[in-house]
């Protein structure tokens, strides 16, 4: 039996209407490609030949600082253009959400940037916010930005449309073709994570408990901490508010061994190697916390390094005295 792929390629805005047909899409003026799903009738959508859930339509953004953020649609994928002009600020696209300091979430980015050369450290963000209120709802996330010659990312947090609050966990000298960041809720803990290269492994460039009233998720452009003209723009692919990759495992005891021996109450379909926070244990020194310059060997770590023993027991590399009940693992790794 012979098969045959159908191809066409066009401007984005020239995809025809998906019918199933298996049809592969090539964009022209983006670097997405779309498949023709034969079971949902729906195009899906692939950046560099990697499947990515595709965003929310930009008409449906709350944009707060019409004049310096610009945001267009191409096919699936959001083209927003940013510039400031002796102001410093950093506009924002916004969604609400469900993004509780107590449960479980994951905000996700995919994104490209590309700036002006001159133009005063421009950047893209992932961000969550507590409103939408210009120059005063407060904004925490990821910010990726460049200088001409340099480029780095940081933790932020800034006022939507407004100026840097603080910053932290400084990198810089790193580029990226795609910018994959995530903010993972854990339940206590908010982790700002980065996955450098196959956007499967993230790790943390910083962790912080999960702010509160918490209610919207989205992206920002901008220059945050300057008052000199700022010009950027960028793709996003993707930009969403999903659940845990693995559920978390309730804990049922934690031993005194050295190792300790964590005992789940059901299947924690963890990996050896996988990283993973803990927190609610009876014995507080089993505990994740929330450090980045720390091994993830150490309570002082934003999580710790498993060796997984049977389906409802791992290790981890401690010992405390007394032993321990109660409390969740959370998987921070993949």
């Amino acid at each position: 039996m012979t098969y045959r792929i159908l191809q066409q390629s066009g401007v984005s805005t020239a995809r025809p209407t998906a019918t199933g047909s298996g049809l592969v899409y090539q964009c022209s003026d983006i670097p997405v490609k779309y498949v023709d799903d034969h079971a949902t009738k729906a195009w899906k959508q692939y950046v560099r030949d990697i499947y990515t859930p595709t965003p929310t339509v930009a008409s449906s953004y709350t944009v707060v600082s019409t004049t310096n953020l610009s945001l267009a649609q191409y096919a699936d994928t959001i083209s927003a253009r940013m510039l400031v002009s002796g102001v410093s600020t950093a506009p924002c696209a916004l969604l609400s959400g469900t993004l509780s300091s107590s449960g479980t979430w994951v905000v996700n980015l995919l994104a490209s940037m590309d700036e002006v050369i001159n133009t005063t450290y421009p950047g893209v963000a992932i961000v969550v916010t507590d409103g939408t209120t210009s120059g005063t709802s407060n904004a925490y996330g990821i910010t990726y930005w460049s200088n001409g010659t340099n480029h780095g990312l940081h933790q932020d947090q800034f006022k939507v449309n407004g100026t840097r609050s603080s910053v932290s966990n400084e990198f810089s000298g790193i580029t990226f073709e795609l910018i994959r960041f995530r903010l993972l809720a854990d339940g206590t803990n908010l982790h700002y994570q980065v996955s450098y290269q196959d956007g499967f492994h993230w790790t943390d460039i910083a962790c912080a408990t999960t702010p509160s009233s918490l209610a919207y998720y989205g992206f920002a452009l901008g220059n945050d901490f300057t008052s000199n003209s700022s010009y950027t723009q960028a793709l996003i692919y993707r930009n969403d508010l999903t659940t845990l990759t693995v559920a978390q495992a309730t804990i049922s005891t934690i031993s005194t061994a050295n190792p300790a021996i964590v005992t789940t109450s059901a299947a924690h379909n963890f990996l050896t190697g996988d990283i993973v926070a803990i927190h609610g244990s009876s014995n507080a020194n089993f505990n994740s916390g929330t450090g980045v310059t720390t091994a993830p060997t150490a309570a002082a770590a934003f999580g710790w390094v498993i060796t997984v023993t049977g389906t409802n027991t791992f290790t981890i590399p401690t010992s405390s005295t007394p032993s321990a009940t109660g409390g969740n693992a959370t998987l921070i790794s993949r």
